[in-house]
């Protein structure tokens, strides 16, 4: 859906999926240098998850400012998470140690990153007037009338999306 939606939208995935909120904080503007570093490694790591669907990462949405950086990804699973963030010389090792050895002592750039663990009966969404946005991205839309008009009926929707309309 590339136009914003007229009727209101909701979205589903089905079983349990993570969410992770993972962004940089520029904390010294007088080390750009650090700041342009964290950006391009960040650039990296989506890259690296971009280029292969077996990582599990279904889709991400960023925002960004003059001081900072948030992605928001969803993932098949956090074990997924988990697997991609380990891997011995992969991406993310590779950036997490490097940045520990050049950046994190100076304070210069702040990194941040929260996950959650969501399913059925524990998440619900809607878009009126807009676009599916984040989650409404990577899942299937639908219109959100009848039950799926409220969220008590959306986030039931994702227990038994069969059940009555």
């Amino acid at each position: 859906m590339d136009e914003a939606a007229h009727d209101a939208v909701t979205a589903r995935l089905p079983g349990e999926f993570a969410v992770v909120l993972v962004g940089i904080r520029l904390n010294r503007w007088w080390r750009l240098d650090h700041w342009l570093w964290a950006r391009r490694a960040m650039r990296g790591l989506m890259r690296d998850l971009e280029s292969d669907p077996s990582w599990g990462l279904l889709g991400s949405q960023q925002w960004s400012g003059a001081r900072f950086l948030t992605i928001v990804q969803y993932w098949r699973s956090f074990e997924d998470v988990v697997r991609w963030s380990r891997v011995p010389k992969g991406a993310h090792r590779t950036v997490w140690t490097e940045y520990t050895r050049r950046l994190a002592a100076s304070g210069a750039v702040g990194i941040w990153h929260e996950t959650y663990v969501a399913g059925p009966g524990r998440y619900e969404t809607v878009y009126t007037n807009v676009s599916p946005t984040g989650l409404g991205r990577v899942a299937t839309p639908e219109i959100a009338i009848k039950r799926l008009g409220t969220a008590v009926g959306r986030m039931r929707a994702t227990i038994d999306p069969t059940g009555p309309s």
